[in-house]
């Protein structure tokens, strides 16, 4: 929009009573109505724009990727490089991704969905905006047409500012629910392919806050409180969908090794039960079938994991950690790689097994991850929720030294001086 439309448009929406009273109140409403409408537009033109741009970037990109293949004497890349321009010039959507495509054009898909998502947005930010000032800027022009009589368009505008009372309600509930956990949920592509921790580190002097490679998108159910230190678990649990998964998985069947370090505090000593486990961080939907679970079971700490070679009477490999000991933080660190699994507890090895469990991950899928509350029991039993507070979860593909564990455990401790 020029600026002086704006301005116009900012004056329509500010305009008082007084003023309206001393002019010809259908010529301002349509003035105002126009001004709407137009800046609704300059929106949406510069959101199409903006799209427009990174499917063009996207585009070159691939002309680039398909020259190499050319070159390489690889017509099968030259051919699905070529055929992916066609669709996206026929039909300029976001294309969708293909599992099976080659690494560089995937992470080039999942860079510009991740782009278009993030403009997507702020685009909805900007409507957002200009619809509450619509909202205030209605009150004098229904009061005015009241005072003069006309019924019909005070009650037109009554029935738009209800409706855009909701919609501002619904984005303003979107929001706070959003900014409970998400504001504790990082999102720099270049650390890990999962990552989730209490807004409470931003705050500690000379730690720099983790953060993941995606946008994570929470459900939560149940009764959980977003706290500083992280989420507290009352009665209930959080779930991340599938597919955010993919980025770790795909870093995992690549690298041949898998990393992960949680950190929680658990209000009682004795939750669960062996049959019953009480679930604090998963992967899948129940302990017994989970590519990665951190359950408490009466006492004690149970760790699974699932590889490509299971032991013979279970479909995942299970050890015990340790035995719960008060309700004092606990920082545990998982590494395995090529048959050697090494568990740290509280920045101190605790299990070492080497050539004992076997196997690598090519057998991990896209599952849920869950925390707080498994989304179901193996043998159909009541699901106990896990009663504590979360601290954090890192997830990668890769090692940590015994001198990373010590580091990260002693960063982890900052947190509640």
């Amino acid at each position: 929009m020029r600026p002086a439309a704006f301005i116009l448009w900012l004056s329509l929406c500010l305009w008082p009573l007084a003023w309206l009273q001393a002019q010809d109140v259908d010529t301002q409403y349509l003035k105002l109505q126009e001004s709407y409408t137009q800046r609704v537009q300059d929106i949406s033109q510069r959101h199409q724009k903006t799209q427009r741009e990174y499917l063009n970037k996207f585009i070159l990109a691939l002309v680039r990727i398909e020259q190499g293949y050319r070159d390489d004497g690889e017509l099968e890349g030259v051919i699905l490089c070529r055929d992916l321009r066609e669709q996206l010039l026929l039909n300029p959507e976001i294309p969708e991704i293909d599992p099976e495509a080659p690494e560089a054009i995937s992470e080039m898909q999942k860079a510009l969905l991740t782009k278009m998502q993030e403009a997507t947005a702020e685009h909805q930010v900007e409507l957002d905006q200009v619809n509450f000032m619509l909202l205030n800027a209605l009150e004098p022009y229904q009061k005015e047409y009241t005072r003069i009589g006309d019924e019909k368009k005070a009650l037109e505008i009554q029935a738009l500012k209800t409706v855009l009372a909701e919609d501002h309600a619904s984005s303003e509930a979107t929001a706070r629910s959003t900014q409970t956990l998400s504001s504790n949920l990082s999102a720099n592509p270049n650390i890990y392919p999962f990552a989730f921790e209490g807004a409470g580190y931003k705050n500690c002097r000379g730690v720099i806050a983790r953060s993941c490679m995606i946008d994570l998108t929470p459900t939560v159910t149940g009764v959980i409180k977003s706290k500083p230190l992280g989420l507290k678990f009352i009665n209930g649990g959080v779930t991340f969908p599938a597919n955010e998964c993919g980025p770790l998985l795909q870093d995992i069947a690549r690298n041949r090794m898998f990393s992960a370090e949680i950190a929680f505090k658990p209000s009682f000593d004795l939750q669960g039960a062996p049959l019953n486990p009480v679930v604090i961080f998963q992967m899948g939907e129940s302990p017994d079938s989970a590519q990665f679970s951190l359950t408490m079971e009466g006492k004690e700490l149970y760790l699974y994991f699932m590889t490509d070679a299971p032991p013979h009477d279970r479909l995942n490999h299970r050890y015990l950690i340790d035995t719960i000991k008060g309700t004092s933080p606990i920082h545990i660190v998982v590494n395995y790689r090529s048959g050697e699994l090494t568990v740290y507890l509280n920045g101190t090895e605790s299990l070492q097994l080497r050539n004992e469990v076997k196997g690598a991950f090519s057998n991990w899928e896209e599952t849920p991850i869950i925390m707080g509350k498994a989304l179901s029991h193996h043998n159909g039993g009541f699901i106990l929720p896990f009663r504590g507070m979360l601290h954090h979860v890192y997830l990668k593909a890769g090692e940590l030294s015994s001198r990373q564990v010590t580091s990260n455990y002693n960063r982890f401790l900052l947190i509640f001086e």
